[in-house]
């Protein structure tokens, strides 16, 4: 799971209420500051997906 809430240790507690999520049971939470996910022109969309291409083949 990729989130754009940037207090990733209070999502991750809150998340765990949900053992039967993939994410959860593999620890697999990722945030990204929503900073750098806007998709404001052509460039910030490439360089968006190349931060969450990058965290998705870890």
């Amino acid at each position: 799971m990729i989130s754009i809430i940037e207090a990733k240790d209070d999502f991750s507690k809150r998340l765990r209420n949900f053992p039967a999520l993939k994410c959860v049971r593999e620890n697999r939470i990722h945030t990204v500051s929503p900073d750098s996910i806007s998709y404001y022109t052509p460039a910030d969309y490439l360089k968006s997906v190349g931060i969450v291409s990058g965290i998705l083949t870890r």
